[in-house]
């Protein structure tokens, strides 16, 4: 099974920012849906969000002092929860080892989780896809359409690939659009470069 993920977060620093939206979509091994989950968490009192973050994720300072949210303890909970029930999985992202994952190691970190590394431990294992992308513009580059970059350059942007490639339903910048379009993706380096994706699968450990 895969557990594609995704954070929203008040910055880009693991130490210093805290995540503020979690959504996940457990699939079987054809990306055939099982369960889904979105949810946020409020504002930690000494967490000082990034305001370009904010502009970039469009929520509000209300949004982020909702007291109806569950605080960011009980969401790293119901996040710890969540591994546990879907082990084993494949917990896979765009550009999650160096962003997502750092996030959930510091969330387990900060809110006193035994096990930090909980998505590699439990018969769970990680895939970034966006290394999958590399390997697919390396040795498959027919397999997708390549968006360019302001400078001519080919992009490897999510939300500009994602859409060159028959994704219209983007909502770029919302951990639960994130996923969907990760999955979207993710089907196509399967169906259209099916030895890359082996040999990825094969690497991930």
């Amino acid at each position: 099974m895969f557990a594609f993920y995704d954070f929203e977060t008040t910055g880009t620093s693991p130490a210093f920012d805290q995540p503020i939206q979690f959504a996940a979509i457990l699939t079987d091994d054809d990306f055939n849906q099982i369960e889904r989950v979105n949810i946020r968490c409020r504002l930690s009192p000494h967490i000082l969000p990034a305001p370009w973050a904010m502009a970039v994720t469009g929520v509000t300072p209300a949004e982020l002092e909702d007291p109806g949210l569950p605080s960011w303890f009980e969401f790293s909970h119901q996040i710890s929860a969540l591994t546990k029930r879907w082990a084993p999985a494949i917990w896979t992202g765009y550009n999650s080892i160096a962003f997502d994952e750092e996030f959930l190691r510091q969330s387990f970190y900060q809110n006193l989780h035994p096990n930090i590394y909980q998505t590699q431990f439990n018969h769970n294992d990680r895939l970034d896809l966006m290394k999958v992308i590399y390997a697919v513009w390396d040795r498959a580059q027919g397999a997708l359409e390549w968006p360019l970059d302001d400078e001519g350059r080919a992009s490897f942007k999510l939300d500009r690939l994602a859409p060159k490639n028959g994704f219209t339903a983007h909502n770029a910048h919302d951990a639960l659009g994130d996923v969907e379009a990760t999955i979207h993706v993710a089907t196509l380096i399967r169906d259209r470069a099916p030895a890359v994706w082996a040999r990825c699968l094969r690497n991930r450990d």
